[in-house]
């Protein structure tokens, strides 16, 4: 398997009983990873789960199995509906099987999947503190809204459209114009976090639904060499032609992905402002069963069933 990172794994195709959050099926089939490049997880990980579609679309060698969600929902009966809370301290919580209201405010707002090969919606524009820069939404390739990706990654000519608007607009504004930029990745980065506050808010412009990115998203945390707290520039671009919403975009946001109805959600949290504009959508996911499982750090899951 080969992700968009480039970062690849192989290994055999076996089966087991699976349980996640109380949910559980048997003859589950899924990966043993024998082989993976230096860059497929760091820290080392045990392993990926996907959630993507069971798509004809993709091409898989020798074959494809099914998502273990999927096997999931087939087992227990739970609405094939799954959503993720990515917090701003390195962890988060995944809801399986509908959504669990106490994790946003306000409306959610649903866009439709456009292509079930991923997760693909249509991004229509992106604005910086509302002044549009890229109104083609051709130009976007496909936007997939993808949790296994760190970053935010867009075509190169939306990219350099957004770094040019930067450079002319907020030229002032640290490592933004210069030999060392904060857009040659993580080469480059601020060392304040005061300096985020002079940073522009980004506008993602779907159908009836704009998500803001703030400065505390796409300048997302890390640490130097030695150990320093640097804010690293989280958009970035790709030669795939296709635009890829990573955690960068998603933290601080609920968002839902809908099999049943096809849709993706977004809702805002007490972390991230609520979405703006967009039409109410009612809840469709009235789960027999919901399990919420809570990740600090990627560590630990603590799994809770909420009857």
């Amino acid at each position: 398997v080969t992700y968009v990172d480039n970062s690849n794994i192989n290994g055999i195709i076996m089966s087991d009983r699976v349980t996640v959050g109380g949910l559980a099926a048997d003859n589950v089939l899924f990966g043993a990873i024998q082989q993976a490049t230096a860059n497929f997880e760091a820290p080392v990980a045990d392993g990926i789960i996907g959630f993507s579609y069971n798509s004809t679309q993709i091409t898989c060698s020798p074959n494809c199995v099914a998502p273990v969600f999927d096997v999931l929902v087939q087992s227990t009966g739970v609405p094939n509906i799954f959503a993720m809370l990515i917090d701003y301290n390195n962890g988060g919580t995944l809801t399986l099987g509908g959504v669990d209201e106490s994790l946003y405010t306000g409306e959610v707002h649903y866009v439709p999947v456009t292509n079930r090969a991923f997760w693909a919606v249509t991004l229509l524009g992106i604005q910086v503190e509302g002044t549009s820069v890229v109104s083609n939404s051709a130009a976007f390739g496909l936007t997939i809204v993808d949790s296994g990706t760190s970053l935010t990654y867009f075509p190169q000519s939306v990219y350099n459209s957004i770094k040019n608007h930067f450079q002319v607009r907020y030229a002032s504004l640290p490592l933004v114009n210069g030999a060392n930029t904060l857009w040659k990745g993580s080469d480059y980065c601020l060392v304040r976090r005061s300096l985020l506050g002079l940073f522009p808010t980004i506008q993602f412009v779907f159908d009836g639904v704009t998500i803001r990115m703030t400065p505390d998203n796409y300048l997302y945390q890390s640490r130097s060499a030695d150990g320093t707290t640097i804010f690293c520039l989280g958009l970035n671009p790709t030669t795939s032609g296709h635009t890829i919403l990573g955690d960068t975009f998603m933290r601080g946001l609920y968002v839902i992905f809908d099999k049943e109805s096809n849709q993706v959600g977004f809702a805002g949290t007490t972390a991230h402002p609520t979405p703006s504009s967009g039409p109410s959508s009612e809840d469709s996911s009235s789960a027999p069963s919901t399990a919420t499982i809570s990740a600090a750090a990627a560590v630990a899951l603590a799994a809770t069933i909420l009857m």
